[in-house]
């Protein structure tokens, strides 16, 4: 898509809170393991954060950014 930027609020981000209700979608028509996928994804990105999701992610990888930036 033409307007998609990693870092956009809108046209690039990840919401957490979105994905959880994909997530549940997922599992009540019997998508397990991509529900586990996503639910999975979303506990280990939580433990960047001290427990705690962010409002949304922006699209650059992990591992382009040391994991202290995180606790900063």
């Amino acid at each position: 898509m033409g307007a998609y930027n990693p870092a956009s609020y809108h046209n690039g981000s990840v919401w957490p809170h979105d994905n959880a209700l994909i997530a549940t979608g997922l599992l009540r028509y019997g998508f397990v393991a991509e529900a586990q996928r996503i639910s999975s994804a979303l506990l280990e990105a939580a433990e960047y954060s001290n427990g705690r999701l962010p409002e949304l992610f922006c699209g650059f990888s992990r591992n382009q950014y040391a994991r202290t930036l995180w606790h900063a």
